[in-house]
């Protein structure tokens, strides 16, 4: 009976610290979402503003100015 206690225990503990490990995991995995999510916003501004200047020249090249 004596060694059912102290496994009991080290079980506990080792399912414990796995449930805070794929906890832990899932929010690293949410950072890099939020992550991934403020580098698309910068791409697409990035993109916008291309566009625009891309827009700017092609006026100049046409009207000679």
């Amino acid at each position: 009976m004596s060694d059912n206690d102290p496994n009991k225990k080290i079980n506990l503990k080792r399912t414990q610290v796995e449930l805070f490990g794929i906890q832990l995991s899932i929010q690293r995995l949410e950072l890099r979402l939020m992550e991934i999510e403020e580098e698309k916003t910068k791409i697409e501004e990035n993109i916008d503003a291309s566009n625009k200047r891309i827009i700017e020249l092609q006026r100049i090249i046409t009207t000679g100015a």
